[in-house]
């Protein structure tokens, strides 16, 4: 009993971590760590990425002069960015980024600050290789991938293998889509690809199935009619 008691309480201060990132600047914070065995090989290499240490100052002024935010902003985003790389590869993230999807200028500002983090992904290894998956297996024009990566820039730091490919297999397979159909919808709700299936689309969709009476496929036109309704917390 205590052990799965303190199973959780190390779950929580994990996710307390990602939440606010100075408790590891508390004086208490060794202690607590030892108490629920929590090393920092078993810290996600994201909440490693916290420190001080990792965020490189010259990088740091190059991501807040070029995109034209105040020091507040950075502040009220810093949770989000993670950590700040050199202003080496600040640039060549925005760069590419911006070139491969032809971004003007203020498209580029608005996804970068939605999705901070997006600077201290490398675009040949990690960006390209996620788009370039996402636009074949969905078969979208340019001028589409451009508009879903614009409305759901969380999508540039997620891994096609990983994440985007088993969502978009499992709604399909829940939904009993054809692919058309598939592209149609992350078209029009490309949030769909960030959430979680197994937390969130499908007791969404087997909430509504059983409240409503619905069959397989009465289930399929409403989604399709209303893509949004997958994002909705069904007990709220």
């Amino acid at each position: 009993e205590n052990t799965q008691f303190l199973k959780k309480i190390r779950k929580y201060i994990i996710l307390l971590m990602l939440l606010v990132p100075e408790i590891s600047a508390f004086p208490c914070h060794d202690i607590l760590f030892a108490r629920c065995s929590i090393t920092k090989q078993s810290l996600p290499l994201h909440i490693l990425a916290l420190t001080p240490k990792r965020t490189d100052e010259v990088g740091l002024q190059y991501f807040q002069d070029r995109l034209q935010i105040s020091a507040e902003d950075v502040n009220n985003i810093h949770r989000k960015l993670l950590f700040c790389p050199g202003k080496d590869r600040v640039k060549s993230s925005m760069d590419d980024v911006k070139d491969y999807l032809n971004l003007s200028d203020a498209q580029l500002r608005k996804m970068i600050l939605t999705q901070p983090s997006i600077i201290g992904c490398d675009f040949d290894s990690n960006i390209k290789p996620t788009i370039d998956a996402l636009q074949n297996i969905l078969k979208l024009s340019d001028d589409e991938l451009k508009k879903i990566v614009l409305r759901a820039p969380e999508i540039i730091c997620l891994s096609f293998v990983g994440n985007i490919k088993p969502t978009l297999h499992s709604v399909k397979g829940d939904l009993k889509l054809t692919n058309e159909e598939l592209r149609k919808m992350i078209i029009r709700l490309p949030v769909i690809i960030c959430l979680s299936f197994d937390d969130k689309t499908k007791p969404t969709l087997d909430a509504l199935r059983d409240y409503l009476k619905l069959s397989d496929d009465e289930l399929r036109k409403i989604v399709m009619l209303l893509p949004s309704i997958i994002s909705y917390n069904f007990d709220d």
